[in-house]
């Protein structure tokens, strides 16, 4: 993973952006091996995000490859800024939409291990699946409120954000300024070198308190099948 790399400021995102792959799309040779890797070409971020939330017109949602690099980048500065560590949980908690993408690439590329999450469980099961989260992302008020009840009760909780935007709280906005302010590309590079196709990148849960680690070459062919 020794690229050329260089940063720029997208016309339309205050956000710098690292291109460890300068062309729109990969080459042949340039197959992904882990799941950020798809980072590199704007087809396989449709895919992903296809993948996703279900969307079938992605056209039309007007997704580009420069702003999903760049808050992917700028959201795991921002972890790494926050103590984040390799192998550390991390709840998502939401209906499905397009963020969901660049928060899970975020946290995978520095090593930390996603848990998406139904926003319609119990207390009981969620006290149950995030025991060792660090960090949760929640998708609006109602799911935050629902947290912040049962927050005593997570011994390993440092952070809840919330992608939408909610008074008195973290947002998913500010915390991509944060990442802004204390990136490290350097860190984030030597992070990604870390990782291997075999590496559990995602827990996936299958429903009651059951959650299945998944590696980058599973995910892999799962987004890519």
């Amino acid at each position: 993973h020794n690229q050329k790399h260089h940063i720029f400021r997208d016309e339309k995102s205050k956000y710098f952006c690292t291109v460890f792959n300068t062309s729109t799309h990969m080459k042949e040779t340039e197959k992904p091996t882990r799941m950020f890797d798809l980072l590199d070409d704007r087809d396989l971020i449709l895919r992903y995000v296809k993948y996703i939330d279900g969307t079938t017109d992605l056209q039309k949602r007007d997704i580009r490859r420069r702003d999903y690099r760049g808050k992917s980048d700028m959201l795991s500065h921002a972890l790494l800024h926050r103590g984040l560590r390799r192998g550390e949980t991390v709840g998502i908690i939401s209906a499905t939409r397009p963020e969901c993408a660049y928060i899970n690439l975020g946290i995978m590329q520095i090593g930390a291990i996603p848990l998406e999450l139904e926003d319609n469980l119990t207390a009981e099961q969620y006290i149950a699946m995030l025991g060792d989260a660090r960090i949760i992302f929640v998708g609006d008020a109602a799911t935050l409120a629902r947290m912040r009840l049962i927050a005593p009760q997570l011994d390993s909780l440092r952070l809840m954000v919330s992608i939408d935007s909610v008074d008195g709280s973290t947002t998913l906005e500010q915390l991509l300024d944060e990442g802004y302010r204390h990136a490290d590309r350097n860190l984030l590079q030597r992070r990604r070198n870390l990782i291997s196709t075999d590496e559990v990148c995602s827990l996936e849960y299958r429903g009651g308190t059951n959650r299945t680690p998944l590696s980058h070459k599973a995910m892999l062919s799962a987004v890519l099948d």
